[in-house]
């Protein structure tokens, strides 16, 4: 046996709350308090207990409420203010207005617009311009919040100048940036 040192959290969700899928880089340990609650798809009762292993992602979700304590070993947490954080376009989409709206720092985001795009034998866009529409329309609703935005064009991920400015526009013509295109 190994002592960790931990934070615990008691966390108290009001009816129909969520927690936007997410990783404990270390794990994490969780007790239901009061209440269900569904957690990576299971669903947990009150007295229920679950271990999450290392880098295991979930999102927590209570339809009508309930109270949970966590266990996190401290050790998962940042040793800096700086997180890197790279997400599938779900995960980004998911969680991107519940991270600007608790962000206690003003944001920098890079959208590379190669991330709407995959090569497998040949280039494909794997996104639809209604997505992309979708960034663009949370970006620009939260540009208060965002304190430098940089769109890396990089077209040689992309299939060349003509795709990345087409994707450009389609961003531009949301957010009003003011570019020629």
């Amino acid at each position: 046996m190994r002592f960790v040192p931990s934070s615990y959290i008691n966390l108290k969700f009001e009816p129909e709350a969520s927690y936007p899928y997410h990783n404990h880089p270390a794990g994490e340990e969780l007790f239901i308090l009061e209440g269900v609650a569904t957690i990576a798809g299971a669903r947990l009762e009150k007295g229920d207990y679950l271990h999450t292993p290392p880098d295991f992602k979930h999102s927590v979700k209570s339809e009508h409420g309930c109270t949970i304590l966590f266990v996190v070993p401290e050790e998962s947490y940042p040793t800096s203010e700086f997180i890197d954080f790279e997400s599938t376009i779900e995960e980004f989409l998911g969680n991107l207005n519940f991270w600007i709206k608790n962000s206690r720092n003003g944001l920098i985001v890079n959208l590379d617009i190669d991330y709407f795009y995959s090569q497998h034998k040949k280039l494909y866009k794997i996104y639809s311009d209604e997505l992309i529409i979708n960034v663009a329309t949370i970006l620009l609703e939260n540009m208060d919040k965002i304190d430098v935005l940089t769109i890396a064009l990089s077209p040689e991920c992309c299939g060349g100048w003509e795709n990345a400015f087409k994707t450009l526009k389609v961003i531009n013509n949301i957010m009003d940036l003011g570019l020629e295109i």
